[in-house]
């Protein structure tokens, strides 16, 4: 990489000032190369590191402990050698971090149907959009006999960022051409819909009982309904434009009519693949599931396959 393209694109003052994970993340922008690439040149110098990993290094989640390690991430993504890991010394750790952004991505890089998402958030005009934190996210998917969706019941702990925060809008991506023909809350009044057939995308505003204050946590719980006779589903997950602090994604397949596989799937945002990074295994009630914590943002979730 050129000098030039390095002032450009500001990773040359970034490799000098950091801190760490602003110049990874920059240093990966410039490389061209998608996390799953660096991952997988990084196995074959022998220094095997996982997707999430990388991921949480580029958004201050967590920092490398191996400076060999270190030493090969800065030959993959072409930066000079020692330039990262001088950013890791203890003198530059000692430095305050800088307050991470709120909107680390936009919805539309990674949310499946970004497009369709962004549009009908706006059509709903949500004064409050980007003032909740996701504290947990809780997605519980049940598939019906013919592997269409038959219900999803989706908790979410918030946390209100600013006084007065009085709703939310709840996302339901499903599938093409399918929408929810019920919906419910206990906790909240649902109020305004968008939606959009073709794609499968419905957003529903959620009325809080009461304007939180800042610092204030609801539980806002959504149960979804299906008509069960959908296309098959082999896929859920969550998109997190600002990342979650837990996410738990539960799915429960058909009686007598277990996957023959399921995988755990990861895309940092919609310009790198959705690439498996484990297996999960079906437990005697058919059901899947995982759990993950202090996520960053990213698409977190399940793929699976009955042939």
């Amino acid at each position: 990489m050129r000098k030039s393209e390095m002032a450009s694109s500001g990773l040359h003052e970034a490799l000098r000032t950091g801190p760490f994970e602003h110049a990874l993340r920059l240093a990966i922008q410039a490389s061209g190369l998608t996390l799953a690439r660096i991952r997988s040149r990084m196995a074959e110098r022998g220094m095997p590191v996982g997707l999430a990993t990388l991921s949480y290094w580029q958004r201050g989640r967590s920092r490398p402990r191996s400076a060999a390690l270190v030493r090969t991430l800065e030959e993959v993504v072409g930066v000079p050698q020692g330039a990262l890991q001088t950013l890791l010394s203890p003198a530059r750790q000692q430095q305050p971090a800088p307050e991470r952004p709120w909107y680390a991505v936009t919805p539309r890089q990674v949310c499946a149907n970004a497009e369709t998402v962004q549009r009908l958030l706006v059509e709903l005009a949500n004064p409050f959009d980007g003032q909740l934190i996701a504290l947990s996210v809780h997605e519980h998917l049940a598939l019906a006999p013919g592997r269409g969706i038959d219900e999803l019941d989706l908790q979410i702990l918030r946390q209100a960022r600013i006084d007065g925060v009085d709703r939310d809008a709840v996302i339901a991506a499903c599938e093409p051409g399918e929408l929810p023909v019920r919906w419910r809350s206990d906790r909240t009044r649902l109020g305004r819909v968008a939606t959009d057939h073709q794609a499968g995308v419905m957003v529903v505003e959620a009325r809080f009982p009461h304007p939180l204050h800042r610092g204030e946590n609801l539980l806002v719980d959504t149960v979804f309904e299906f008509t069960g006779r959908g296309s098959a589903c082999t896929a859920w997950g969550g998109g997190f434009r600002a990342g979650a602090q837990t996410y738990c994604l539960t799915v429960r397949f058909p009686a007598g009519d277990p996957p023959a596989r399921v995988w755990r799937v990861f895309r940092p945002d919609n310009s790198s693949p959705t690439v498996d990074v484990g297996d999960i295994q079906v437990d005697g009630n058919l059901v899947a599931h995982f759990i993950d914590f202090d996520l960053p943002p990213g698409y977190y979730g399940m793929r699976w396959c009955w042939n």
